[in-house]
């Protein structure tokens, strides 16, 4: 059995301005969608494409952004025969942003983490570092379970030794 995993307080802020037009999530459904689709995907692809062209150059960008948009219907014809519905009804979903979920903005928030994290990587700008720690503390605050990634960043940032990016990551 899998624990539940809770939702932090940055969704309620994300969420805030929608409870002008509905008391409860249903309401706001529709507009919640919206703002994942139109706003939030595009902005994960443009963190894909950035860290693709960071690391290979701009032609590999445009590949790490084309996979980024089509490895999920891929993923369609090749799921087990078990898990086919429920990849096709929960998991694509979710991971498209379709849902009200929390999975979705968060995981826009440590895209666009990782990306700052690889402009550390070239420039050991403070500030590139500041913007990888503060947009990963909203993919914390959206959803707690993605601290994990802070791991991972804390690692990269010892093993490539950018100290004074390293401390504006986590004053971030």
């Amino acid at each position: 059995q899998l624990p539940l995993t809770p939702v932090g307080y940055g969704e309620s802020v994300l969420l805030m301005p929608f409870t002008l037009f509905g008391a409860n999530l249903l309401h706001v459904l529709p507009a919640i969608v919206l703002l994942n689709v139109l706003f939030l995907m595009p902005v994960a692809l443009l963190a894909m494409y950035g860290i693709g062209e960071r690391l290979g150059g701009r032609l590999f960008g445009y590949w790490v952004a084309l996979l980024w948009i089509v490895i999920p219907f891929i993923g369609i014809k090749y799921t087990d025969a078990g898990f086919h519905q429920r990849y096709t009804e929960v998991a694509l979903p979710q991971a498209l942003g379709l849902t009200a979920m929390s999975d979705f903005p968060s995981m826009v928030m440590l895209a666009v983490s990782a990306y700052f994290l690889v402009r550390v990587l070239q420039s050991r700008a403070w500030l590139d570092g500041f913007l990888a720690g503060t947009f990963a503390g909203f993919a914390i605050g959206i959803k707690p379970s993605s601290a994990l990634y802070l791991g991972g960043a804390i690692i990269f940032v010892l093993a490539m030794q950018r100290w004074r990016a390293g401390v504006a990551v986590v004053a971030g």
